[in-house]
């Protein structure tokens, strides 16, 4: 949209309606390619929830870590 509008009214670029036709060729195209479907989806927003938590894991177990050994300054002198 942002694209329409700075080429419509900024640039003044008659053929800006191009955009639209395109965005759609965009966005849709992979999806019909790759045969996504809907259920495709969810599973991978599951997936992506998943490795999303064990990275808050890891990421906590870290900072836990870290925590445990100290940041080293203390045996600087």
């Amino acid at each position: 949209m942002i694209a329409f509008l700075v080429l419509q009214f900024i640039v003044g670029w008659q053929y800006a309606w191009m955009v639209w036709p395109t965005m759609i060729v965009t966005l849709g195209a992979p999806r019909a390619i790759l045969r996504f479907t809907d259920s495709d989806e969810k599973t991978y927003e599951k997936i992506k929830k998943a490795d999303q938590k064990a990275r808050e894991d890891r990421l906590r177990a870290a900072e836990d870590r870290i925590r445990e050994l100290g940041d080293g300054r203390e045996n600087r002198g």
